[in-house]
């Protein structure tokens, strides 16, 4: 079941009509929502388990977002909404990342909340996932272009849109990124397996879906586990 944005937007809606209901203007909407694996069943370094299509995951992290602040519509331009993202605490619960997520402007009219200076609905994630998919994002992970023919592994993937053929997967990420390959974005792409190998499926035909393919595998709820509806 997809609780976002269902729930969130019945929970604003009632709360801005209490407001509107007591002669009062809403001047500032906030609004975060994600869906995340609880601290128990929080076992892969990327702190995620998508209850989603891993292309749908792929497409949110390379769209861009509106939002509004003091009246004034500001964009972040396609894959730049979590760079950097934001810090927020949850009671109970400790620090999550929070980004701008999609165009929130549609929300004034949708909410009736015409008097508002500020709009801004965002997605949490936990601490780490932005860099890493900000990294994925400059090797060229998601991207649609065709697979070279040699290109038979991940790590040959690597190799090739890195353009660093001589040395291990694993360094040519860390020299196309300029980090040391000790960093924790490079080692969620070591457990994810972007530098082993093995096989690339036949049905892979473009970064996009290698990489699909490897969240399928390796972000999975178990059968017992459980997520958390953080908003």
């Amino acid at each position: 079941m997809r609780f976002d944005p269902r729930i969130d937007r019945v929970s604003a809606c009632k709360t801005i009509s209490e407001v509107h209901s007591e002669g009062d203007q809403v001047k500032s909407f906030w609004s975060v929502c994600g869906s995340l694996p609880d601290p128990l069943y929080n076992t892969d370094p990327f702190g995620y388990k998508p209850s989603l299509a891993p292309s749908s995951v792929i497409d949110s992290a390379q769209r861009g977002a509106r939002i509004i602040k003091d009246g004034k519509v500001l964009v972040h331009s396609d894959g730049d909404t979590f760079c950097p993202p934001s810090l927020v605490e949850v009671e109970g619960l400790g620090w999550f990342e929070e980004y701008a997520n999609g165009d929130s402007t549609p929300y004034v009219a949708a909410y009736g909340m015409e008097e508002v200076d500020n709009v801004h609905r965002g997605t949490l994630r936990y601490i780490g996932w932005s860099e890493t998919v900000r990294g994925m994002l400059d090797l060229g992970l998601y991207s649609i272009e065709p697979l070279e023919q040699d290109c038979q592994t991940p790590s040959d993937l690597i190799q090739n849109l890195t353009g660093i053929k001589n040395v291990p997967a694993c360094k040519a990420a860390a020299e196309h990124l300029n980090l040391d390959n000790s960093l924790a974005a490079l080692i969620r792409l070591q457990w994810l397996g972007l530098f082993d190998d093995d096989a690339i499926p036949t049905w892979c035909k473009s970064p996009r879906e290698v990489v699909s393919d490897l969240f399928l595998k390796k972000l999975v709820h178990e059968p017992q586990e459980i997520d958390l509806v953080v908003r």
